[in-house]
């Protein structure tokens, strides 16, 4: 009985194929994602994979992994996009995502440095450097690197914000609040830096 079912699944799957070419199926993919039905925009892609696995189709599978919380399978995916293109920085800026959706901060820290042999000045790989060494309670380290973020996009709140935080978890009250204060003027809604002001007295 399960060999009948298993031939008849392969049936169905062949059949799909055959009716649909892998641009059809690109399409439908995105479109099913854009509604939110990222169930059926990986089914789409799985469909694609069976005649065509290539680097574009295993990136995002990874990322449509990722919409759906399966960040184990994600991390595999984008692993498997990487041994087709050790040398491209999509994969690895697509693997942070689920490694840090698990709290797996070294592991960032690992993908982000295969980020920038390549891309030394990538704002995402910058970024969650940062935020992982914050994470790690390498509070130093990480207003270092948002440091080196703020310098190439001063305007950045988000990265001023991680900034003050990184200063105050360090225990450096005095300069955490004249960031935090810095931020309050130009965005004096701004929630992180108004907890922040009032932690640090």
């Amino acid at each position: 009985m399960r060999l009948i079912t298993s031939l008849i699944l392969v049936f169905v799957l062949v059949s799909l194929c055959a009716a649909e070419t892998v641009p059809e199926l690109y399409s439908q993919s995105y479109s099913q994602e854009y509604a939110e039905g990222y169930d059926k925009a990986l089914e789409s892609m799985l469909l694609i994979k069976s005649q065509s696995d290539d680097y574009l189709c295993r990136l995002r599978i990874g990322w449509l992994l990722y919409l759906l919380e399966r960040n184990d399978e994600s991390v595999e995916a984008y692993s498997s996009a990487i041994e087709l293109h050790p040398e491209a920085v999509e994969p690895y800026l697509g693997l942070i995502m689920p490694l840090a959706a698990q709290k797996k901060w070294r592991s960032v820290l690992v993908a982000v440095e295969n980020v920038q042999r390549n891309d030394p000045a990538s704002y995402s790989a910058m970024n969650n450097k940062a935020w992982a060494l914050y994470n790690l309670g390498r509070y130093v380290e990480s207003a270092d690197e948002y440091r080196n973020i703020i310098k190439l996009h001063p305007a950045d709140i988000d990265m001023s914000s991680g900034l003050g935080w990184a200063l105050l978890k360090d225990g450096n009250k005095v300069e955490a609040k004249l960031v935090f204060e810095e931020i309050l003027r130009i965005a004096p809604d701004n929630i992180s830096a108004g907890e922040g002001i009032i932690d640090c007295q």
